[in-house]
């Protein structure tokens, strides 16, 4: 079987790629994404983060953008478990790994270094810990930049 040749956006450019199956980091490397970024599929209406391990079928016209990589990376100063140094604001027992990186994923920049996501009735603050992961807090709403409330109830994100 003979295979073709495809277009595809990569951000502002277009790429001309074999089709068919790929590996997400192969793919990233073949278009110069810098591998402490994430791809994300923009498809129509429900954009999709992609995994570097995963495998997706490249065809003509996909459109691609990357971002930033947001990887949660629990840390002790925030949990009930003994630790030295001061302990941070405790983050709720119901909020595991998988919630928190969930939240980190939908979080939204603030005009610093922070980022914050809620829940919908909480309020979380993360920021880089300086070696590829995010570490987050819960905060009150006292601390939330108002721009982001304003933005998250303008999106119906809070009532």
């Amino acid at each position: 079987m003979a295979s073709y040749r495809v277009h595809v956006r990569v951000g502002e450019q277009w790429r001309e790629l074999a089709a068919g199956a790929v590996r997400v980091d192969e793919l990233k490397a073949a278009v110069g994404v810098d591998a402490t970024r994430r791809l994300r599929l923009d498809e129509p209406g429900e954009p999709r983060l992609l995994d570097d391990d995963e495998v997706i079928e490249l065809h003509g016209g996909m459109a691609f953008s990357d971002v930033e990589w947001l990887r949660y990376v629990a840390s002790v100063k925030h949990k009930r478990e003994p630790s030295r140094g001061v302990k941070g604001s405790l983050c709720p027992d119901d909020v595991d790994a998988a919630r928190a990186q969930e939240l980190l994923e939908s979080s939204v920049p603030d005009s610093g270094r922070k980022r914050w996501a809620t829940d919908g009735e909480r309020f979380f603050a993360a920021h880089p810990d300086g070696i590829g992961g995010w570490h987050g807090w819960p905060e009150p709403i006292e601390r939330v930049p108002v721009a982001i409330l304003r933005r998250w109830r303008a999106d119906g994100t809070l009532p």
